[in-house]
């Protein structure tokens, strides 16, 4: 099973990487336009973390910081190119993959609970299962998409939600080596109808 990620062009997202191999799949680096042909031969997509979204992609006010919009836009083309088949997205992809379903984020304030220099750990439910979760963020889904149903949240920060082919994560399973979300992923790709050719 071979899993396309995504991420900061030149750049070797160790985390993904290895929690991906240890459930058994086999990750294929996607960075930039150039290489997009590499998601034909794959089962499932992360969009994984990083920088801030820029603004004009969901709104018509300046927020977030530190943007990379060559990014945005190579992720962009991904999704279009995937976004009927299995997904998860994870932090900033969670965002992204939100946005480019027609949600809208928000900036979150500096007494705000997720914001620090290191991850801040709190307990989600996922369904009848509680579990500390990490998260460290200063933006978050302010709206969420149409579709997808919210299944954990800590406070107004929607954490988890979920469509019939993506899942959205707030906070890191790649840092934590969860094997919740990762099995999830696992059966949305073995239960889904759609297959590369």
């Amino acid at each position: 099973m071979k899993i396309a990620i995504t991420c900061e062009k030149n750049s070797v997202p160790i985390g993904y990487i290895k929690w991906i191999k240890n459930g058994g799949m086999e990750p294929v680096i996607v960075d930039r336009i150039s290489r997009l042909k590499k998601l034909e031969n794959c089962d499932g997509f992360v969009f994984s973390g990083g920088g801030d979204i820029k603004y004009w992609f969901y709104s018509c006010f300046k927020i977030g910081c530190g943007n990379n919009a060559l990014r945005d836009i190579f992720e962009y083309f991904a999704f279009n190119l995937i976004k009927d088949k299995p997904i998860l997205a994870i932090c900033r992809g969670a965002q992204i993959v939100n946005v480019f379903m027609g949600g809208t984020l928000k900036d979150l304030n500096n007494a705000h609970v997720h914001i620090g220099e290191s991850d801040v750990f709190h307990p989600i439910f996922y369904g009848k299962t509680s579990f500390l979760i990490n998260s460290r963020h200063h933006q978050a889904i302010d709206k969420i998409a149409s579709d997808f149903k919210v299944l954990g949240a800590y406070g107004d920060v929607i954490e988890i939600a979920q469509n019939e082919s993506i899942i959205l994560c707030q906070y890191h399973p790649e840092r934590l080596n969860d094997r919740i979300i990762l099995q999830k992923f696992k059966d949305i790709i073995k239960e889904s109808k759609h297959t590369f050719k």
